[in-house]
């Protein structure tokens, strides 16, 4: 028999063991939250890694997690694994049954999912980041058969469910500078009900806060803190060098756009340890960042920047 035949095999034989193995403990484990008791195994599935906090805190014994596909369909449920003071997450997301096409009972080829996490203390679940604010759809599930997904694989990154009501939480540092300037989404104005934040390139949250509305215009004021050396298992914020980016949280619309837009998002280069005095490089309010969301006003956008051009003045001046 050939290595790969035989790899196969043995691929195929831990998937079957461990998704029985996986749907005993479900059913044998009377302590499931009622929402997470129709979350099926099935013959398809990637493992979700990571550590679970609930308000800055390790989540405790007896919590537990799942994920939802973008119906609200529960597509995988585990109590979280608690070590050493922290609560690990080993979560298998299902795929859709094929051989049940009247029902939906988990992750279909590129649908996005969203996770919840069950606080058995308070009785209480929560969407990733917190209710009020959810974070947009997680959108690298892969059927690998149960091993980890390779956009989750990280058993060290730290996902932080807050009963608070706002969209971040920052980890303040002794070191830090502020970014000032305007904030637009497709060149208007946001209201104080937004948010602006930064993270560094790791993806690690460093400073966010609401936007200032005076007259009409959102100014931003934004602490961005500095790494601290002290905690070296946590990334807190910014290193010396190291590039960060923008991303604004629209209220009205329950969404988060990066600076420029999502689909192409932009480095800022020279963050400074000022003792929290404005940035250098970005010290100036008047300065706007206009973050991009409707693919009509980049369409109006490219169209205007092409008429600035000497090729389309020429025509416009023949067509006069």
């Amino acid at each position: 028999m050939m290595p790969s035949a035989i790899q196969f095999r043995k691929n195929v034989l831990v998937t079957i063991l461990v998704l029985f193995c996986n749907s005993i403990v479900a059913q044998m484990n009377p302590n499931i939250p009622a929402l997470f008791d129709m979350c099926s195994p099935h013959g398809s599935a990637g493992t979700f890694f990571g550590k679970a906090i609930i308000d800055g805190n390790p989540a405790e014994e007896g919590d537990w997690i799942a994920a939802f596909d973008e119906d609200d369909n529960c597509a995988g449920a585990s109590q979280l694994i608690v070590f050493n003071g922290e609560a690990y997450i080993n979560l298998p997301i299902y795929g859709n049954d094929g051989t049940t096409p009247t029902e939906d009972e988990g992750m279909d080829p590129g649908e996005n999912f969203y996770l919840k996490i069950y606080d058995a203390s308070e009785d209480k679940y929560i969407i990733y980041p917190n209710d009020d604010f959810p974070y947009p759809y997680f959108d690298q599930w892969l059927n690998v058969n149960g091993a980890p997904i390779p956009a989750y694989a990280d058993w060290n990154k730290e996902y932080d469910f807050s009963s608070t009501g706002i969209p971040y939480e920052v980890a303040s540092t002794n070191t830090a500078g502020t970014f000032l300037g305007t904030a637009t989404i497709d060149g208007v104005y946001l209201t104080e009900d937004d948010w602006i934040a930064a993270f560094d390139e790791g993806g690690n949250l460093a400073g966010a806060t609401q936007l200032i509305v005076n007259n009409g215009v959102s100014y931003i004021n934004l602490t961005i803190y500095g790494d601290d050396p002290y905690t070296t298992t946590v990334d807190e914020g910014i290193n010396a060098g190291e590039k960060f980016y923008l991303q604004v949280y629209d209220a009205s619309d329950h969404i988060y756009i990066n600076y420029p837009n999502n689909d192409s998002t932009s480095l800022f280069e020279g963050w400074a340890n000022m003792n929290g005095a404005p940035i250098p490089l970005y010290s100036n309010f008047n300065a706007n960042y206009n973050f991009l969301q409707n693919s009509d006003y980049l369409v109006f956008l490219a169209l205007e920047n092409f008429c600035l051009s000497e090729a389309c003045c020429a025509i416009n001046t023949y067509l006069l």
